[in-house]
């Protein structure tokens, strides 16, 4: 298993909360697993009483006390936030759930089947708030090739992206192929398997997007506070 994934992973989402916490901003992380693909989406307490469908809610002020009394309608909400499609048709999320982050921020797991060709996300729930800016920075992985997928910077004016198919799991090195000539063993290299291009480039990819979402955050502290 690459190193480099799991270290870029790690400060990705080490990110997570400094991001979320801001009530223009979020994050979303899409797993795909050899049966499904999970989504893992913060964002700002105050942003997601906006999107529940209570106007009392919506003009209350965010706390654990009003997350906890209105667990349900945060719950109701987590499966409305996102659209995945394949070729046109849309995929049922099977698993909602919403809880408390440690930032006070609120956090959503929805659980899709895997897909099984190129597939298209849309953040719907940018679409509901006011477009002042608001964005989610969406990063897909390949959990069982271990390699990035993509990523987008969403934006409540341009709220999809459109996912490539996942690469298909890696071939196993062949092994070295030994042959007796005169007494001697003549042994065959492997040839570099074609993941290895797709780990550099996925770690290309994600560092270029971590440096991105720095310089957007940076941006919006400077222009906006």
């Amino acid at each position: 298993m690459p190193k480099q994934f799991y270290v870029l992973l790690i400060v990705l989402l080490s990110s997570v909360p400094a991001w979320a916490h801001d009530p223009f901003e979020g994050t979303t992380v899409a797993r795909l697993r050899s049966d499904s693909i999970d989504l893992a989406i913060t964002m700002n307490g105050t942003t997601a009483m906006t999107l529940c469908d209570d106007e009392d809610l919506k003009s209350a002020r965010f706390g654990p006390d009003i997350f906890e009394s209105n667990l349900a309608m945060f719950q109701k909400s987590a499966g409305g936030l996102f659209e995945i499609t394949v070729a046109g048709n849309r995929l049922a999320a099977f698993e909602t759930n919403a809880f408390l982050g440690k930032e006070n921020d609120v956090e959503y797991r929805l659980r899709y089947p895997r897909p099984a060709g190129a597939m298209a996300l849309k953040a719907v729930y940018l679409e509901r708030l006011p477009r002042e800016g608001y964005g989610a920075a969406l990063t897909i992985l390949d959990m069982e090739n271990n390699v990035v997928v993509g990523q987008k910077l969403l934006m409540n004016e341009d709220v999809s992206f459109a996912a490539p198919t996942a690469p298909p799991p890696a071939q196993p090195i062949p092994a070295p192929v030994a042959a007796t000539v005169t007494n001697k063993i003549i042994t065959t290299a492997s040839a570099p398997t074609p993941q290895t291009m797709a780990e550099r480039r996925g770690t290309i990819l994600l560092t270029v997007a971590i440096a991105a979402i720095g310089m957007f955050w940076l941006a919006r502290r400077i222009f906006f506070s």
